[in-house]
Order: structure tokens, then C-alpha cells, then sequence
């Protein structure tokens, strides 16, 4: 439990213990007496440390995969 007032900020460190070889999904719940926003719901993944993502093809999100840009020859519209 911690209470935090307005202005102010707190900083906190989560720490999953893992038992297997596989990532986790949880959540973390932060509610406030603010009338328009009691809850918020922050969603939580934890890894292990040099953990490789067996279902991970290489293609995800921020990853180059030179299609976009491409020179193709051709004028711009």
C-alpha cells in the first residue's frame, strides 16, 4: 500500500520470481478517490532474464524488414 498526493510521485521497483521457463501476465491495480478515474489498470509482463521467445518469428513491431521505402524505380505521385 502506498499513498501518494497530489503533486507528488513515487518510484517502485516490480520483481517476478519466475518458476519456468516461460513468460508471465499480470496486471497492477492503482486506485484513487479521483471521481472521473477510481481505477487504472496497468498491464504487467515479466520475462526471464535471456529468456528466448520460442514463438517469436523475427517479424514483430520496430523490426527492418526493407519493404517499406523500397526504390522500386518508379516516380513518386
Amino acid at each position: 500500500d502506498q499513498t501518494i498526493v497530489k503533486g507528488s510521485s513515487v518510484t517502485m521497483t516490480l520483481t517476478a520470481s519466475l518458476e519456468e521457463d516461460t513468460a508471465r501476465e499480470g496486471s497492477m491495480r492503482i486506485k484513487s478517490n479521483d471521481s472521473t478515474t477510481v481505477e487504472l489498470i496497468v498491464p504487467l509482463m515479466a520475462t526471464p532474464i535471456g529468456w528466448d521467445d520460442p514463438t517469436d518469428t523475427g517479424a514483430g513491431a520496430g523490426e527492418d524488414t526493407g519493404s517499406a521505402g523500397e526504390d522500386t524505380g518508379e516516380p513518386a505521385n
